[in-house]
């Protein structure tokens, strides 16, 4: 979610804490982040698949 927040504020706006004034974004960046752990889990899941196939990850 800070990742999110810190791209979308920009170093200023972060450090300043400026989207603590805008429920809208907080909104926003949790729903960016819920959406980070499933593709994570898929990646996951994705990954063990093609490694047993021969394929690999850096």
């Amino acid at each position: 979610m800070n990742q999110y927040l810190a791209y979308h504020e920009g170093h200023g706006g972060y450090k300043r804490k400026s989207y603590l004034k805008k429920p809208w974004l907080l909104k926003i960046a949790k729903k960016v982040n819920r959406q980070a752990q499933t593709f994570k889990q898929q990646l996951k899941g994705c990954k063990a698949e093609l490694e047993s196939k021969g394929w690999f990850f850096w």
